[in-house]
């Protein structure tokens, strides 16, 4: 996932043994079962999909694939995997910090120390 361009990338493989696959669709959701982040969208069969989408600061977005093969294309089934695990996208920048080159506070700069 790309924050600053809010892309997703999500690499895949759908097969069916029995019946060729003839459609692959991809949503997330806040939750494992909801689409509410992206709605069912035609990704292709390429294996890579890439759509963009907005994932909230610290939300979970749970990735769904739907593969439909040639028989399940005309019956209406459909094979869903959902991620094992959410993503989490933390929008926040670092805090900056403050660089000594200390041995202990309040002495001397190492860099510029001699013998």
């Amino acid at each position: 996932y790309n924050a600053l361009s809010n892309q997703l990338a999500v690499m895949f493989l759908a097969k069916d043994l029995q019946s060729p696959v003839v459609a692959v669709s991809l949503a997330i959701g806040l939750t494992s079962r909801d689409t509410q982040l992206l709605d069912w969208t035609d990704v292709g069969l390429t294996g890579v999909a890439r759509v963009n989408v907005m994932i909230p600061n610290g939300a979970p977005a749970w990735i769904k694939l739907m593969a439909t093969n040639q028989v399940a294309h005309t019956a209406g089934i459909h094979s869903i995997t959902v991620a094992s695990t959410p993503i989490s996208v933390d929008r926040t920048p670092p805090m900056a910090g403050v660089v000594r080159n200390v041995a202990r506070s309040g002495t001397t700069n190492l860099a510029f120390q001699s013998d």
